[in-house]
This record gives C-alpha cells, sequence and structure tokens, in this order.
C-alpha cells in the first residue's frame, strides 16, 4: 500500500509544469586596455656651465615637456577605465 502512495505523489509531482521564463544577467567582464604605448619624452641636457639664462630656458622647457607627458598618460588612463 505504501508503494501505491509514493508512486501516485511521484506521479503527482510530474503531473505539475513549471513555466521557466528567461532572465538577462549582466555580469561585468574584464576587457584588456590596449592603449598605444606612450613615450617618455627626451628632455634637454642641462649643465652647469651654462649661462643663468640657458639654465633657466632649459628648467621651463623641461617643465612643459613633463606636463605634456602628464597629460597624455591622465588621458591613456582615463581611456581604459571608461
Amino acid at each position: 500500500m505504501r508503494f501505491i502512495v509514493v508512486f501516485c505523489l511521484l506521479l503527482s509531482g510530474c503531473g505539475t509544469q513549471t513555466i521557466f521564463t528567461p532572465q538577462t544577467v549582466e555580469i561585468p567582464v574584464t576587457v584588456p586596455c590596449k592603449m598605444p604605448k606612450i613615450e617618455k619624452p627626451e628632455f634637454p641636457p642641462i649643465s652647469a656651465e651654462d649661462s643663468l639664462f640657458t639654465q633657466a630656458k632649459g628648467l621651463l622647457s623641461e617643465i612643459e615637456l613633463r606636463k605634456g607627458y602628464e597629460v597624455q598618460l591622465e588621458t591613456a588612463i582615463a581611456a581604459c577605465h571608461d
């Protein structure tokens, strides 16, 4: 008798229909950033024998080159994070 009851319970489980609805799941995937290599600028050589005017001019040009280099690096980093 138990066998019939268990068998009927198992069959009733097969008779019910479950409705599956497809769901979209968004999973973040890491993508490597492919930026071209940014070359480090060559800074002008400054020696102690140069005049004060030449040294100041060289240092100011070095500052401008460094600022441009930093802007290029920041742009590359920002492009990889977007």
